[in-house]
């Protein structure tokens, strides 16, 4: 409860973008046509929280920052944002809070990971016979 009454004005920071929080897990996401816009906007807002972050002596980690360019066409962008002196590249999935999310949002890796999980604990044979 103190950290997240600690936390709690990060969220004055974040203007144009959304702020996901969870426990210490943030995640920051927008959606625009433009995507000299959207990769202007989450490069801008991600260094405002990693000032944040290190004006009240916590800190981030850019290297392990994850980025996700959702839809086939925004995907084959590759789109690569600058945070600090990293760049973190689009991947085709990501994991966010234990769950497998793919730039389609078909969900296979979750799925697959899921049903692989099922059959060992069951025991059972996911192949068809």
């Amino acid at each position: 409860m103190i950290f997240n009454i600690f936390i709690n004005d990060i969220f004055y920071f974040v203007e144009k973008s959304k702020l996901y929080n969870y426990a210490d897990d943030n995640t920051l996401s927008f959606s625009h046509k433009d995507p000299n816009t959207l990769k202007s906007v989450l490069e801008s807002e991600s260094s405002l929280l990693i000032e944040w972050f290190n004006f009240n002596h916590m800190q981030a980690n850019p290297d392990k920052f994850q980025a996700i360019a959702v839809g086939k066409q925004t995907h084959d962008l590759a789109p690569v944002f600058k945070v600090g002196d990293v760049d973190i590249t689009c991947d085709e999935t990501v994991k966010l809070l234990g769950i497998e999310l793919d730039f389609m949002l078909n969900f296979n890796e979750q799925l697959s990971k899921v049903c692989k999980k099922s059959s060992n604990a069951t025991k059972c044979s996911l192949t068809p016979q």
